[in-house]
This record gives C-alpha cells, sequence and structure tokens, in this order.
C-alpha cells in the first residue's frame, strides 16, 4: 500500500479530479459488539460499472481491489478494538483500468517504471481514499470513503 503523499506525487493525484462518490459512516463498538454503519456499497458499484465500460477481459480482476476495500474497513474495525482512536489514518486505492484487466497501485507503478506511458495503458484510473479519524465518542470511529476519478483519461462519465 503505498503512502498517501507519495501516491499523490507519483501519479499526479489531485482531489481537484472531482468526486464521484462518497459515502459516510461510523464503527461502533458497543460493548464488544463491531457495527459498521457506511454503507460502501455505493462506491462499489461504481466502480463495478466503470470497471464494465472500460475493460474488455479479465474484468474479474476487480474483485481484488473490493477485498482490499474490505480488509480496510477490517483494519479500523481491529484499531477501535485496540482502542487506537485518538488519530485519523487514510488509505489510498488506486485502480487502473485496462483493455486486458484491472491494475492496482504497485502493478501500475510496476509498468511505469518499466517505461510504459500510463496514459495510453489505462482506459481510466480511479483514486478510493477511506479515512478514519476519531469523532466524539471514544467508543467510535467516524469513517469516510472518497472516489475520484482521474480526468486525464477518456472514460465515459459515471451515472
Amino acid at each position: 500500500m503505498f503512502d498517501i503523499n507519495v501516491a499523490k506525487g507519483f501519479y499526479d493525484f489531485d482531489h481537484n479530479y472531482g468526486i464521484i462518490g462518497h459515502a459516510t459512516g461510523e464503527i461502533i463498538n458497543d460493548r464488544g459488539k463491531i457495527t459498521v454503519t457506511i454503507n460502501d456499497s455505493y462506491i462499489k458499484t461504481k466502480i463495478i460499472k466503470a470497471v464494465g465500460r472500460n475493460v474488455d477481459a479479465y474484468a474479474s480482476d476487480v474483485l481484488y481491489d473490493l477485498k482490499r476495500i474490505d480488509e480496510a474497513i477490517e483494519r479500523a474495525k481491529q484499531r477501535l478494538i485496540k482502542g487506537d482512536v485518538k488519530n485519523s489514518v487514510s488509505e489510498l486505492f488506486t485502480i487502473g483500468l485496462r483493455d486486458l484487466g484491472v491494475d492496482n497501485g504497485i502493478e501500475m507503478a510496476v509498468r511505469i517504471l518499466q517505461g510504459e506511458d500510463y496514459h495510453k495503458v489505462y482506459n481510466a484510473v480511479y483514486h478510493l481514499v477511506i479515512t478514519t479519524a476519531p469523532c466524539e465518542l471514544e467508543y467510535a470511529l467516524d469513517i469516510t470513503m472518497d472516489l475520484f476519478r482521474d480526468r486525464n483519461f477518456n472514460d465515459k462519465e459515471i451515472r
């Protein structure tokens, strides 16, 4: 997983690209029972629709990215269980869509380091930022998911 500041410079990532999906909620520890109130299906639906428009083969590669999103939520749950609720934590997920598959940020970095022009390789690139932050309740975390589309690509507009 990339550090968000490194990724911003490496991919020319800028929040000014425009947000296309946003979800908020909480992760609550109610006497040992962990509840997540964020509806991440909205964000996942946006990603799946983009894959359907931009990937001709191996579209199921996106399942790995969706699993990584679930794992990020699980890490946030574990932070809450351990009582680590004083600091905000952001994770950046980059998803590159090309004719023959879906690449994560690391796979994209390898292609770029090998000299490939990622503007020619990828049909669309998306950035998902998942942030967990302290909230007013000491037994809960606020969680936010923001999905951005990199406008340097010719992806069809998401509806």
